[in-house]
């Protein structure tokens, strides 16, 4: 297993872990030059994880000097982090539709090699 990147919070470093184990575990076709798209994704859940703590804590709005509502930052933080992991996730692989959408481009009767020859008969 490849060590959580320094730039990891404590957060970020367990998620790490636990992607690193599933990837192996299910043999995704993971490379070297993945690594930094899991550290995108591994940071963006400690974003998260840490952005919902204080919401919790705190709740999502409070009442500013001119006596008005106001929304934390935490709140915009939580739904960006959100955002971010979604798309590194469908980039690695590791939602249900970025999963069959890989197996369906890599299975063998899906090449366009089928359509290449079928051009080229017909010529």
């Amino acid at each position: 297993m490849k060590k959580a990147p320094i730039s990891l919070g404590d957060i970020g470093k367990k998620e790490w872990k636990r992607m690193y184990k599933l990837i192996e575990k299910e043999n995704i076709d993971f490379r070297e030059k993945d690594l930094a798209l899991l550290e995108l994704y591994c940071k963006n859940y400690e974003k998260w994880i840490n952005a919902e703590k204080y919401l919790d804590e705190h709740g999502y709005s409070y009442i500013c000097s001119t006596g008005y509502p106001s929304q934390y930052p935490e709140v915009t933080i939580s739904q960006n982090a959100q955002k971010n992991m979604m798309s590194a996730m469908r980039e690695l692989g590791f939602s249900p539709a970025s999963r069959s959408k890989i197996v369906k481009q890599s299975s063998p009767g899906n090449s366009n090699d089928d359509d290449e020859m079928e051009e080229m008969i017909s010529k």
